[in-house]
């Protein structure tokens, strides 16, 4: 049976559920340790039409909290790792993978009108905030990530509005930023979690929190379709 591997979802969920999560369009940018949990928990929870947007390939460094990383994904495009494994789960996806990343100057390129949900995962301050500003300024549903980096607790992560972030660097620019276009209602996942002190030039990050970002990102979604 066509619906056998949803088996344990369907004990908590109805069947007409099912069908209209199968029919919603996603568009995910950045396929890291957000993004690509995101879209490994949407395709498991029987979500098949996506696309999925990122410029870059896949980096040891990488290893430690991306799902699509492995010692034989090195140096492949995320987009391909990620189709390829998405696939292995379901074949009956539809993935459309774009290698590019969006910009202010692209950003009405990708058509986000047709989609139902916009998952922005991406780490590009300028290109985040693009995303973000059209959406918002098109009445398009999206949901972003704000700073997973430099911490180390999961149970710190919630999804809330822009105006109601405290403690993080990121969304703090970010409602700055907002507040300039007149804009406001942004959901987001974010932590409560105070930033860890960082050796590096980079954002550290860990195995637990960007992943939790893409859970709970994946599980708005989910809610959201359902509750409907």
């Amino acid at each position: 049976m066509e619906n056998e591997k949803y088996k344990r979802l369907l004990q908590i969920i109805s069947e007409e559920d099912l069908i209209k999560i199968q029919n919603k369009r996603i568009i995910i940018f950045g396929l890291g340790g957000v993004g690509g949990n995101a879209l490994e928990a949407l395709v498991r929870s029987g979500f098949r039409r996506f696309t999925i947007v990122d410029n870059d390939v896949v980096d040891i460094t990488n290893l430690n909290r991306q799902l699509i990383a492995t010692t034989k994904t090195i140096g492949m495009p995320k987009v391909k790792a990620a189709k390829k494994r998405m696939l292995e789960i379901e074949p009956n996806c539809n993935i459309n993978a774009v290698f590019e990343a969006v910009t202010p100057q692209n950003v009405a390129n990708f058509n986000l009108e047709l989609y139902d949900y916009i998952v922005d995962a991406i780490d590009s301050f300028e290109d985040k905030m693009a995303l973000i500003i059209y959406a918002l300024k098109h009445n398009l549903p999206i949901i972003s990530a704000m700073g997973a980096g430099n911490k180390i607790d999961p149970t710190k992560v919630i999804i809330t509005k822009i105006e109601k972030t405290e403690g993080c660097p990121l969304a703090k620019k970010v409602r700055y930023r907002l507040r300039q276009e007149k804009l406001k209602g942004l959901m987001v996942v974010t932590s409560k979690e105070l930033p860890l002190t960082n050796a590096g030039n980079k954002p550290g990050s860990s195995a637990f929190v960007p992943p939790a970002f893409g859970l709970a990102m994946a599980s708005y979604i989910l809610r959201n379709v359902i509750s409907k």
